[in-house]
């Protein structure tokens, strides 16, 4: 048994191991496009932390904010007490930048690696399968999009914790018998949605997750709870409030992106376009989501004979697991349907983060109709065949990233000196100014100063 929790400390850690490499290639955050929204959440939690309101509500954003702001005052503090010559921390911020986003980095990072640990931790505890729990681990690394996230100071590392915790909120639902009406599960999915929608509004389809809950009053208090962390994961704002669901309402209400175009939901006509740049970005995980969406229809509407015939205790389970498996499903389909707007694979990263769930809960479906079957065999050995495809994928696309990552480095890097002596040898006494993809340290704290409010 101590052999098979520590079989599940493997992943979490690698996860570790796999953001420190592609860091490395990355560069620094200043480096490229690597600042970008690095340096804005920097000096936003950096006004957070002089007791400043941020500037910066567009996600809104404020939990990695209010997270940020806690890391650069302990951070700070831990420094200045081994060296006195440390400076203020607003000057600290501006004259070590990446210090502090390394730091930050660091604390999103345990996070993440915590939340993969508990999963599995708790998979295992639940269902004694260590194949289950090693699926809902090795989920993280499936996507490209996901990887990528591991080595960010942004929202969406946050995002996919938090779709951890759903996870785990799953588990307890699908294990307990009384979990219909448990006032505490309920109370955590609240949370959970409240925390991810002040993280960022992406977070909105996991509204759906609400369905199951039984009754009005049960409804009403998560919803209340919602609220209420809502408020207080954006108390930095508050006074912004009208400035931030005026942006998100132009979001909604025009055709082109970020609330450009013409009135309206979307531009029809550029779906296929959109939708094939989602497609080729993620393709495993959208033949994830259509094969699941058939193997939904075929459980939901098998013979009732074969039904019937399952004892009552199968039988709640069998539900409750459909339950699930259809709740994702219309997660994930409402995600794909509002990022097709703003075709940016990482918006796609709250139901991205539910991907293990959705393949768990599909394993043991079939189990349950393998076991019905007397097909003992292949309920024995189902979950260690999916793990094994999993591991498989898994390990592919992980090595498609770094190889990519190393490449663009490398590509970025002798564009960047060749350019650079172009200039030098042609234009030696020009001024020299730096725009958007620019590698410049300076550009990127401007850019984070101006979405901070100056």
């Amino acid at each position: 048994m101590g052999l098979r929790y520590l079989c599940l400390l493997i992943l979490p850690i690698f996860g570790v191991v796999l953001s420190t490499i592609l860091g490395n290639y990355r560069g620094a955050y200043w480096w490229g496009l690597n600042f970008d929204p690095e340096y804005q959440y920097l000096l936003n939690s950096a006004s957070i932390a002089l007791q400043k309101a941020p500037a910066y509500t567009d996600h809104p954003g404020t939990t990695l904010q209010i997270l940020g702001s806690i890391v650069l005052k302990a951070s700070h503090f831990w420094q200045a007490s081994i060296d006195s010559s440390i400076e203020p921390l607003a000057q600290d911020v501006l004259l070590r930048p990446e210090t502090y986003l390394n730091h930050i980095h660091i604390v999103i990072l345990g996070f993440v690696a915590a939340s993969i640990l508990a999963v599995g931790l708790i998979s295992f505890r639940l269902s004694k399968n260590l194949a289950l729990s090693l699926i809902l681990q090795v989920a993280p690394f499936l996507s490209d999009t996901t990887i990528r996230t591991l080595n960010r100071v942004s929202p969406e590392p946050l995002l996919l914790c938090l779709s951890q915790m759903l996870v785990l909120l799953c588990l307890l639902y699908l294990h307990d018998r009384l979990s219909d009406r448990s006032r505490w599960l309920w109370i955590g999915l609240g949370i959970c949605f409240g925390v991810g929608m002040a993280t960022k509004v992406t977070f909105l389809p996991i509204i759906l997750s609400f369905l199951p809950i039984a009754g009005f009053k049960l409804k009403f208090l998560a919803l209340l709870v919602a609220m209420l962390s809502f408020a207080i994961a954006t108390l930095p704002i508050v006074n912004q409030y009208p400035r931030m669901f005026g942006w998100l309402t132009s979001i909604a209400t025009h055709t082109g992106q970020y609330g450009s175009g013409n009135e309206g939901v979307i531009d029809v006509a550029n779906i296929p376009q959109t939708l094939n740049r989602l497609v080729t970005g993620n393709p495993f995980y959208f033949s994830l989501i259509v094969l699941s969406t058939g193997g939904w229809l075929w459980f939901r509407f098998q013979s009732r004979q074969e039904r019937e015939q399952i004892d009552r205790e199968t039988m709640i389970a069998s539900q409750k697991l459909l339950k699930v498996l259809g709740i994702i499903l219309a997660i994930a389909w409402v995600q794909i349907a509002i990022t097709i707007k703003h075709p940016a694979a990482h918006y796609l990263m709250p139901s991205l983060g539910l991907s293990g769930l959705l393949i768990f809960v599909q394993v043991r479906l079939w189990q349950i109709t393998a076991a019905h079957r007397h097909l003992l065999t292949i309920e024995r050995w189902l979950s260690v065949a999916v793990l094994t495809i999993c591991l498989s994928i898994a390990s592919s696309q992980i090595w498609s990233t770094v190889s990519t990552t190393i490449s663009f480095a490398n590509d970025y890097t002798q564009e960047l000196t060749k350019t650079q002596t172009s200039i030098d040898r042609n234009y030696p006494t020009c001024l020299r100014v730096r725009y958007y993809i620019s590698p410049s340290q300076a550009y990127a704290l401007a850019v984070g100063d101006e979405y901070s409010g100056g």
